[in-house]
C-alpha cells in the first residue's frame, strides 16, 4: 500500500508491504521518502528530468 500526503512543502510518500524474496523474507517492510513539492503551474514550461529525496527503509 503507498499513500502520499502533502506536508511542509514536501510529499511524503509511505509504501508499506512484505518482503518477497531474501534478505528478511516474509518480515515487514515500510519505505517512506520525502520530496520537494513542485509547483504544476511553474513547471509547465519547462520539464522535470529526476528529483532527489531523504529514503527511510524499515525492515521488522
Amino acid at each position: 500500500m503507498t499513500t502520499v500526503v502533502p506536508a511542509a512543502n514536501q510529499l511524503i510518500v509511505t509504501s508499506t508491504g512484505t518482503v518477497t524474496d531474501g534478505y528478511a523474507e516474509g518480515a515487514l517492510s515500510e519505505r517512506i521518502a520525502a520530496y520537494p513539492d513542485l509547483d504544476v503551474l511553474s513547471c509547465l514550461g519547462s520539464s522535470v528530468a529526476q528529483q532527489t529525496s531523504t529514503l527511510t527503509v524499515t525492515i521488522t
